[in-house]
């Protein structure tokens, strides 16, 4: 969890507004959580909102799966001009 705080933190810091910001969770609990965060929760047709999200399907159904076995996902809707900006903040971690 204090993952996901720094990452949604991380992308607020760099101007990324906090409605623009998500997190995708698979179980109840980590929804309760994630609504003291501020950022929205998600969860059910994940391939589908990550294929809106134009993640490849192989890709998307990894990701499913790790949410499903309780991983938790950040997720942005940016635009072009500052998706390198997202990219390289999540890479330095």
């Amino acid at each position: 969890m204090v993952e996901v705080e720094r990452a949604v933190c991380e992308f607020e810091r760099i101007g990324v507004p906090n409605e623009s910001i998500g997190v995708i969770a698979g179980n109840d609990a980590d929804r309760r959580c994630l609504t003291g965060l501020g950022v929205g929760a998600a969860s059910g047709g994940l391939i589908s909102a990550f294929h809106n999200m134009a993640i490849p399907h192989e890709e998307a159904a990894l990701y499913a799966e790790a949410v499903r076995r309780g991983g938790l996902m950040v997720v942005a809707e940016v635009n072009d001009s500052m998706e390198r900006e997202v990219v390289d903040s999540i890479n330095i971690r």
